[in-house]
C-alpha cells in the first residue's frame, strides 16, 4: 500500500513537519524515514512496509524499575 505524507504522518503518529524532519535525516545518510519522490517538488510517497520498518528500528523498550535505595542523611559536623 502506498501512502502520501499526510497519511504517513497519521500512520506513524507524527505531524507532517515531523515526518519531513525524518525525511531530511534519511536524505543526509542518517537513519531516517525512507520515501519516494519521482521529481523534485513532486508527490512524496511512502510504502507501508517502509513505515513499519522505521517503527520496528526505532522501537524503545521500557526500562525495568530499580528498587529504591535508602539515602543516608549527611549532616555537617561542627568544627572548633
Amino acid at each position: 500500500m502506498t501512502l502520501n505524507i499526510q497519511q504517513a504522518a497519521e500512520y506513524l503518529g507524527y505531524s507532517v513537519s515531523g515526518v519531513r524532519k525524518l525525511m531530511q535525516r534519511y536524505r543526509h545518510g542518517q537513519p531516517g524515514l525512507q520515501y519516494s519522490q519521482l521529481v523534485r517538488g513532486g508527490k512524496i510517497l511512502f510504502r507501508q512496509e517502509w513505515l513499519d520498518g522505521f517503527l520496528e528500528r526505532n522501537k524503545v523498550y521500557p526500562i525495568e524499575p530499580q528498587p529504591k535505595q535508602r539515602r543516608i542523611k549527611v549532616t555537617a559536623g561542627k568544627y572548633w
